[in-house]
């Protein structure tokens, strides 16, 4: 009779155990689907720092190597978007600072465009006038 109560015993347990790890399995399976989730929105939102961080935590959370790649090259195409978003920001700004007749101003803003993209011929003529005109006072 022992060895019938150890032996219902045991089984209870192996399925407690498999029932919590399937559960623990969904749990994640869920998180990892509700940071992708919240990851798209900032990337629609332009929310890119936000959507790498939420993608980062998925990754960090899936378990099959593909899973991982496929978060990966998420992460991959927000850095782009965030570093265009930061290059035409800083394009934008520098210029209009120039045409209002800020050109210290517009430098900083230049020049870290110029940064990003290296063969931007506007940035470039841009940048290159407001020197001149800096020079010239």
């Amino acid at each position: 009779q022992n060895k019938a109560v150890s032996d219902s015993l045991a089984k209870v347990a192996r399925t407690a155990t498999s029932e919590a790890r399937d559960a623990l399995a969904k749990s994640q399976k869920d998180q990892i689907n509700r940071l992708l989730s919240d990851a798209y929105a900032f990337r629609k939102d332009k929310r890119f720092v936000d959507a790498i961080q939420a993608y980062g935590e998925a990754k960090e959370l899936a378990e099959t190597s593909e899973e991982k790649s496929n978060i990966a090259a998420q992460i991959a195409s927000a850095q782009k978007e965030n570093n265009d978003a930061d290059f035409e920001r800083n394009r934008d700004t520098g210029i209009a600072l120039k045409e209002a007749n800020q050109c210290r101003a517009a430098i900083r803003y230049l020049e870290a465009a110029q940064k990003a993209r290296r063969d931007d011929n506007v940035v470039k003529k841009a940048l290159e006038d407001c020197k001149a005109k800096i020079a010239k006072q």
